[in-house]
């Protein structure tokens, strides 16, 4: 079961950038799909146990082990993800239920 305990127990990915002393990118190796950043290549690995929105990811062709890219996350509304040929335009809610980790370049 995916729950905020569990969320607080994924580690943290530190990175500094070599030109911008001072910045640092503070993200989990999972997270929601929501904190994604665009263009990301993104791995799922968990979806919400609850019912209705686990038969919806489902129905809508997301599966934990689905491999998907985030083409747009703005930070306020709705996210577009690609798989293969399709995109799909997802609510903030629903995307925060999909767990997931960045693919290793």
């Amino acid at each position: 079961m995916i729950n905020e305990h569990n969320l607080e127990k994924a580690n943290f990915r530190l990175s500094i950038e070599n030109d911008d002393i001072g910045k640092v990118d503070e993200r989990r190796s999972l997270m929601p799909l929501s904190m994604g950043k665009p263009g990301e290549r993104l791995h799922i690995m968990a979806l919400a146990n609850g019912r209705n929105a686990r038969s919806k990811l489902i129905s809508l062709g997301l599966h934990p082990g689905d491999k998907i890219e985030l083409i747009s996350n703005d930070g306020r509304g709705g996210l577009v993800v690609g798989r293969d040929s399709i995109r799909l335009a997802l609510g903030r809610g629903l995307a925060q239920k999909i767990m997931v980790s960045v693919e290793k370049q």
